[in-house]
């Protein structure tokens, strides 16, 4: 029984990791996007047909930052639970 709560820890373990990893990942390509919209932004004029699109993307992009970290808040919260 011991062995099974042992081999399922370190499955869980690996998940963490895993699910880390991509989260720490996708962070760092929505970081990105949302710099280079930014640069968009400030190199085009207030009237420029594709401003809105750009900010439909940079506003996405931040959301999806916002669930990564809810992620990771997640993933760590059930981290300090194996006690």
């Amino acid at each position: 029984m011991e062995r099974d709560h042992s081999e399922g820890e370190q499955a869980l373990n690996v998940v963490r990791q895993f699910v880390t990893g991509i989260a720490h990942d996708l962070n760092n390509l929505l970081t990105e996007i949302v710099m280079s919209s930014d640069l968009a932004l400030e190199t085009l004029p207030g009237d420029h047909a594709v401003r809105n699109d750009i900010l439909t993307s940079r506003q996405a992009a931040i959301r999806a930052a916002a669930l990564t970290r809810q992620l990771l808040a997640l993933v760590h919260e059930s981290d300090g639970d194996k006690g």
